[in-house]
């Protein structure tokens, strides 16, 4: 299963470099949404929450190391041990930008019957994770700041394209931190995509699943 572990995002031409175009396309808000979103809100589609109000610490620690298990089962193929697991658990859930900063304030949570909130912590970071990652693989490619600086202008013709207003007059520059302009470029075209979509009329698409957690 491809899953946006960020190992089987295509491969390059032989072991040269790989073409610039090849690139963007993988940073399409399609591709993505088939390497990345699609993989990680199945594997959280597939999880079955027996109780979404948990009576006990215990009972609260074998669900979430049981989500981590299942999710690291759907996506990579890993059998993760229990111990493992909740520490996972416990270090995702005590990222304060996921809405409870411990996971005893999970915990509590999961008392007052938003179990479900926790495992759609739990999912969102690994699917942030998983975008991360991917987008990374795709990008770091070049160690040639020529080569870094083409991407970037690339970059910038397609932004311009459908984010009018959005400048990098030096692309030379900006190839120093390509990495990062190209993944706030391609979380910027799901965006757009996305939005696109909704102004159609279509139904079912996939929220934006933003690389900003760490």
């Amino acid at each position: 299963m491809s899953g946006g572990n960020g190992h089987n995002s295509g491969s390059h031409k032989g072991h040269g470099e790989p073409d610039l175009e090849e690139i963007l396309q993988k940073l399409s808000p399609h591709t993505m949404a088939e390497k990345v979103t699609t993989p990680h809100r199945t594997a959280k589609l597939k999880f079955k929450l027996e109780n979404s109000e948990i009576k006990d610490y215990g009972e609260f620690r074998d669900t979430v190391a049981k989500y981590v298990q299942h999710h690291f089962k759907e996506i990579y193929g890993a059998e993760l041990p229990d111990e493992y697991a909740l520490g996972q658990a416990r270090d995702i859930l005590s990222i304060e930008q996921l809405g409870f900063g411990s996971i005893k304030a999970a915990f509590r949570a999961a008392t007052e019957g938003r179990m479900d909130e926790v495992i759609a912590a739990l999912a969102g970071y690994f699917e942030n994770q998983g975008q991360r990652n991917y987008i990374n693989n795709v990008v770091d490619v070049y160690d040639d700041l020529d080569k870094q600086a083409e991407l970037v202008g690339k970059v910038q013709e397609r932004i311009k394209g459908i984010l009018p207003g959005v400048e990098l007059d030096k692309p030379e520059y900006f190839a120093q931190q390509y990495s990062q302009i190209i993944s706030n470029f391609a979380n910027k075209l799901y965006e757009h995509g996305k939005s696109m979509e909704k102004v159609g009329g279509h139904k079912g698409g996939h929220e934006p699943a933003h690389a900003g957690h760490k």
